[in-house]
């Protein structure tokens, strides 16, 4: 028996197809996807993919996240783990979580275009980092390593991202150690015991 489709009733068709293709995987109804960070926390070692900062989009790039309270020291050292990953990093406040990655107008995490794309992510950009230490495998450019104070308290959100695509499997490896500020009377405790080894120390003399 023939079946015969108007114009209509053939679109229908199509769009409930499309929509049970996406629900199954086997579609996708967008480009779009959510950034999924990995969250750190002080001592951690982790590592992640790292691509080219043009044409990657942004939710397939190594995303770090941690949190840190107010007048922490936070030390976040990220380096290659072969010669040819070649790797940069932004830092920002703000948790980058869940976001879709749509938000991006230019559709990368383009290294020139960092000021914008921290904004509409709705992040406050921090510092880039590049070449700040040597590297391991004796290149002329080396890896980012962020040392700085907390500023406020919340989560923070780090992009580590390769200035061309890595050609031996090369990865970033992150170690984290946040420092916490000592607490009102745990200083006022260190202070005092400063000044009676000062004091000892003279009447030694």
């Amino acid at each position: 028996m023939l079946l015969f489709f108007g114009e209509s009733n053939m679109k229908d068709l199509l769009t409930a197809f499309v929509a049970i293709l996406a629900t199954f995987g086997f579609a996708s109804t967008g480009s779009a996807a959510a950034i999924n960070p990995v969250n750190m926390s002080s001592g951690d070692v982790v590592t992640g993919d790292v691509f080219d900062d043009d044409g990657t989009a942004p939710a397939n790039q190594f995303w770090i996240t941690f949190s840190a309270a107010a007048g922490d020291t936070v030390d976040l050292d990220i380096n290659r783990t072969a010669a040819s990953a070649d790797l940069y990093a932004t830092s920002s406040f703000g948790d980058v979580t869940g976001i879709d990655d749509s938000a991006v107008s230019g559709g990368d995490l383009n290294i020139g275009t960092h000021l914008t794309w921290t904004a509409e992510l709705g992040l406050t950009f921090i510092e880039n980092q590049d070449d700040t230490e040597d590297d391991p495998f004796g290149g002329a450019f080396g890896d980012p390593r962020f040392t700085f104070v907390a500023a406020n308290t919340g989560v923070y959100s780090v992009a580590v991202v390769a200035y061309t695509n890595p050609t031996d499997g090369a990865q970033a490896e992150a170690s984290l150690t946040i420092t916490p500020v000592p607490e009102p009377a745990t200083a006022v405790i260190l202070s005092g015991i400063a000044a009676l080894s000062i004091c000892c120390t003279r009447r030694r003399r």
